[in-house]
């Protein structure tokens, strides 16, 4: 009997503690108190749940709430920092029939972030991170990482300097703890429309004063154009939420596939965005010839350029500083770049180098307000001897010496194609010129051979030729005057020169190729012979 009335007394007490907590855990209501009070109290920010709070069992025990919204700082008008379709929380069981709440982990779906900068240079973010939220309390009620997928960042400000937005397909801190550093985990992308391939960044994100923050420890490693350029870059990442929002990387090392550069790179989030980039290194070895018909959809690469489109929507400034650079078999020393990207056009304002021979200075123009990328690019190298810069191009019929090329060249799209068009002059002194020794019939000349004194021609470039015009070349005892087209790249040869002696002028005309050409004279329109 007695065995019986203590087994039924336990059963009571477990029938009355099943009902107990039934009562706690199945009341919707008291389970969306529990909850805004344990974040309020650690965040200082209002949350309210608009949508059902459930709790589910299996798998392990967790809190399901629809529509979630946390508030902005307090005593400040803006919109709520976060909005949330669904908040999943882990929690033990324990702690919440004590009416507590210890949460393992917290994922959010369908998130969207506003991060919202006043003109008085407060934030959504203003003393969440730093724990000057103005809460009294601190609950602990978290001791796990806070997870989000597909989140909408939205960027906007008093001043109506920027309204913008990107979007991430997973974010996650380790943990959140006011005050104090937190592990940081980014995966998705940035611009409208993407920018790259695919995006991470890892790093230790650490509260400031002011509702800034800095990411030390900082890892990105993406790609972009279809996988052909593989970025990384380390270092800090300072962030301050503006008005306007400004992220600046000092110290940082970027790596672009094999290509390491010390970096310095600024961007602030104006109705344009602006970008101020510093990139220097000790060597790059580039093929430069291939970036541009890359980045023009050429090489098999038909969508149109990711980095091509984001330039469009921004402005910059750009300089770099390389101590070598190799392009196949030229190499450039002491390369300097300075450029500047506005109203979807790129200008290079300063570009020279070292090359073999001599010297190279460019600048150029670059339309990018089209659907294809035209533009305008001049450069002039003046030589010591022509001829080295010659043979690494390679160009091995120009002729060596010393002097300068300069040229002026237009890059456009014709029926998908990519063409090169320009003109310029050369002036040589004291060299020689291959074609020569071919070109000077024997028995005409006094002094066979590729020397001359003097050289100058008005260089026309055309997709498949190249036209000498005004061809001047000066020795001692000679002057030859006319005019040359040299088809590529097969190098055949069309044109006439005057021979010009002390006692005659003799016309020759030409044909056959530039290394074997046929001569004749005199021409048919004079006396017959040959």
């Amino acid at each position: 009997m007695r065995n019986r009335i203590a087994i039924s007394a336990a059963l009571l007490i477990i029938l009355l503690g099943l009902y107990g907590t039934g009562a706690i855990l199945l009341d919707e209501a008291r389970l969306k108190r529990l909850v805004a009070q344990h974040i309020e109290g650690d965040t200082g920010r209002r949350i309210e749940i608009r949508g059902d709070l459930r709790l589910r069992l299996f798998p392990g025990l967790r809190l399901e709430a629809e529509q979630v919204e946390l508030s902005g700082p307090r005593e400040r008008s803006g919109p709520a920092l976060l909005e949330a379709e669904l908040m999943e929380m882990q929690v033990r069981l324990l702690p919440l029939l004590r009416g507590e709440m210890d949460a393992r982990e917290v994922r959010l779906k369908g998130a969207a972030i506003n991060l919202h900068a006043s003109s008085d240079g407060s934030s959504t973010l203003t003393g969440l991170l730093t724990g000057d939220s103005g809460s009294e309390t601190r609950m602990g009620w978290l001791s796990g990482p806070i997870e989000a997928d597909d989140v909408l960042i939205r960027l906007s400000d008093d001043l109506g300097e920027r309204a913008d937005s990107l979007e991430i397909e997973h974010v996650a801190l380790e943990g959140f703890a006011p005050g104090e550093p937190m592990q940081f985990q980014f995966r998705g992308n940035v611009g409208q429309p993407p920018l790259f391939d695919e995006l991470e960044v890892v790093g230790l994100l650490r509260p400031l004063d002011g509702g800034r923050f800095r990411l030390q420890d900082m890892h990105l490693e993406g790609s972009l154009e279809n996988g052909h350029f593989l970025i990384n870059m380390v270092g800090e990442l300072d962030v301050r939420p503006g008005p306007p929002l400004s992220v600046s990387l000092e110290g940082g090392l970027l790596r672009i596939n094999e290509h390491a550069f010390d970096a310095s790179i600024q961007y602030t989030a104006f109705d344009r965005p602006y970008v101020n980039a510093r990139l220097s290194s000790a060597f790059v070895d580039l093929d430069v010839a291939r970036i541009p018909a890359l980045l023009a959809g050429e090489d098999g690469h038909r969508e149109a350029s990711k980095v091509i489109e984001a330039a469009r929507g921004m402005d910059f400034d750009l300089e770099v500083r390389a101590d070598q650079v190799a392009q196949l078999g030229l190499v450039m020393r002491d390369l300097a770049l300075q450029a500047q990207g506005r109203d979807q056009q790129l200008r290079v304002d300063e570009l020279s180098a070292a090359v073999p021979g001599g010297q190279l200075t460019a600048l150029g123009v670059f339309d990018l307000s089209d659907g294809d990328v035209a533009s305008r690019l001049g450069f002039r190298v003046d030589a010591d001897r022509l001829d080295e810069l010659a043979r690494a191009v390679p160009l091995d019929w120009l002729p060596g010496g010393s002097g300068a090329l300069s040229m002026s060249l237009s890059t456009q799209r014709d029926a998908g194609i990519l063409q090169t068009e320009g003109e310029g002059a050369i002036e040589l002194w004291a060299g020689e010129w291959a074609p020569l020794e071919h070109l000077l019939p024997r028995g005409l000349v006094p002094t066979p051979g590729p020397g001359f004194d003097f050289f100058s021609a008005r260089v026309e470039l055309l997709q498949d030729r190249v036209r000498l015009q005004e061809f001047q070349m000066v020795r001692e005892d000679l002057v030859v005057q006319g005019g040359l087209e040299i088809a590529l790249p097969d190098r055949s040869l069309s044109g006439r020169l005057d021979l010009i002696g002390a006692e005659a002028v003799t016309p020759i005309g030409l044909s056959g190729s530039l290394l074997d050409p046929e001569l004749q004279w005199p021409l048919p329109s004079e006396a017959p012979g040959q």
